[in-house]
């Protein structure tokens, strides 16, 4: 594996394709994200020779992966849906437009603190382009039906308030917190941030909370391998040194 010093492109060899290329960004900047994967592209065929069928496409990948071998794939964060019960019509019509859904983790996982990656499953027949203007344009519609659920849970405002200063409580004041409890309750208190409910925080603050109670990152802040029911008594120390940063 090779990962480049500011981690956003890695490249993998002999893993379940040949060679697989990755490039990643925050926010929505899938366009610029494909021109920087097609440029490495190029470069790396000017030094090694893919294996190329002018019916099936680039046979350097799995063959479930097969013609372009292009993979886009946005991560988003739907705790609204979850919450109003719509988040399974949402799935289904997802299916049903060519695109698959799955958890954080990729294939085979289930969403973990309400995140979803929404990706292609065609790659056969159907250009770049078109792979990342088709997964835009549904990722759009499913960014479009969260933000109306969260409109509806803004009008029963103070229940929704409740739900998510007592995770905000939890998380705070917690002494042990396992890395699913951990998640939800992240989840809960980003929805609170975004809204403008939970005021003590910033989305930095936010973020810098879901990166450092995983834990890989968790052990490396403190330099140190856990095991067990310590990694989560030190999940929830890591929490309180968070909060109480500037």
């Amino acid at each position: 594996m090779l990962i480049n010093d500011d981690e956003n492109i890695c490249i993998m060899i002999n893993e379940e394709d040949h060679i697989r290329l990755q490039v990643f960004s925050s926010g929505f900047d899938i366009e610029n994200l494909m021109n920087l994967a097609v440029e490495i592209d190029e470069k790396l065929s000017e030094l090694v020779n893919y294996a190329y069928s002018e019916k099936y496409g680039f046979l350097t990948s799995c063959p479930t992966n097969l013609g372009t071998s292009a993979r886009v794939s946005i991560m988003v964060h739907l705790p609204a849906l979850t919450l109003t019960g719509n988040i399974t019509k949402v799935l289904d019509v997802v299916n049903n437009f060519g695109m698959n859904i799955r958890g954080i983790y990729g294939e085979g996982t289930k969403s973990q603190g309400n995140m979803y990656q929404i990706f292609n499953n065609q790659s056969l027949g159907i250009t770049e382009k078109e792979i990342v203007k088709n997964v835009k344009a549904i990722t759009e519609k499913v960014i479009e039906q969260e933000r109306l659920a969260r409109k509806y849970l803004a009008k029963n405002s103070l229940e929704l308030e409740n739900r998510l200063y007592r995770s905000f409580g939890i998380l705070s004041y917690a002494k042990v917190l396992s890395a699913d409890e951990c998640r939800k309750l992240l989840s809960d208190v980003k929805l609170g941030t975004d809204l403008g409910i939970i005021k003590e925080l910033t989305d930095f603050k936010v973020n810098k909370l879901l990166l450092y109670t995983k834990p890989g990152n968790m052990q490396k802040y403190f330099g140190k391998q856990f095991l067990g029911f310590e990694r989560d008594v030190k999940r929830a120390e890591i929490i309180k040194q968070i909060l109480k940063e500037e």
